[in-house]
C-alpha cells in the first residue's frame, strides 16, 4: 500500500513539475493572441491512444478514447469537454470535465482540465469506486488550421470516496481536429 501511495505521488510529482517548468517560459506576443481569442477557439474532436497503470503494481492495459471540446464559453478561457475512456480489460470511463488552455510559444500550448465520471472497473484496472475524477496535463503542438498532436499524463482517482484509492496514470498520444468554425 505505502508503494501505491508512493508511486501515485511521483507521478502527481512529475505533473506538477512538468506545468511549472513550462509555465516559467517566455511567451511570445503571438501567444497572447492566441489566448485573447484570435486563433485557437474552436471546438476540437480529440482522438487518442495510450497506456493506462504506467505504474509498477499492476501490468500496463492500452486505453483508447474520444472527446469533445467545445469551444471557450467561460470565464478565464475554460471549456467544457466530455468524452469515453475505454481498456482492453473491460475497463470504460464516461466523463465530463473542464480545460484550460496555456498557450506558452506559438503553436505550443499546456492544457490543463479536471473532468468527473463513472467508471466500469475491468479485469486489472480496478479503481475501487464508479465514481472517479480524473486530472490531466497535456502538451500540445497547434498546427495553423487549429490541428493538434498532444502527448499527455492523465490521473484517475476516486478521492478516497471507495473502500480502496489505488488510482492510475495514463500516458496519452492524441489528435485534434476542429469540428466548428469560429
Amino acid at each position: 500500500m505505502i508503494t501505491d501511495n508512493f508511486n501515485i505521488f511521483r507521478a502527481t510529482q512529475c505533473c506538477l513539475l512538468l506545468f511549472v517548468g513550462v509555465s516559467v517560459l517566455p511567451v511570445s506576443e503571438s501567444a497572447l493572441a492566441q489566448v485573447d481569442g484570435a486563433v485557437g477557439n474552436r471546438s476540437l474532436l480529440n482522438i487518442n491512444v495510450g497506456v493506462s497503470g504506467i505504474e509498477s503494481r499492476i501490468s500496463s492495459v492500452h486505453r483508447y478514447g474520444m472527446e469533445f471540446g467545445f469551444k471557450n464559453r467561460f470565464k478565464w478561457n475554460t471549456r467544457p469537454a466530455t468524452g469515453f475512456v475505454t481498456a482492453g480489460d473491460d475497463c470504460n470511463y464516461l466523463y465530463a470535465g473542464l480545460r484550460r488552455d496555456f498557450y506558452l510559444r506559438d503553436h505550443l500550448a499546456l492544457t490543463a482540465g479536471f473532468d468527473i465520471g463513472f467508471l466500469h472497473n475491468g479485469e486489472q484496472l480496478r479503481l475501487g469506486n464508479e465514481l472517479e475524477f480524473r486530472t490531466l496535463v497535456d502538451l500540445s503542438y497547434v498546427f495553423a488550421n487549429d490541428w493538434r498532436a498532444t502527448i499527455g499524463i492523465h490521473h484517475i482517482s476516486n478521492a478516497g470516496l471507495g473502500n480502496t484509492n489505488p488510482g492510475t496514470n495514463d500516458v496519452v498520444l492524441s489528435v485534434s481536429l476542429p469540428v466548428a468554425s469560429n
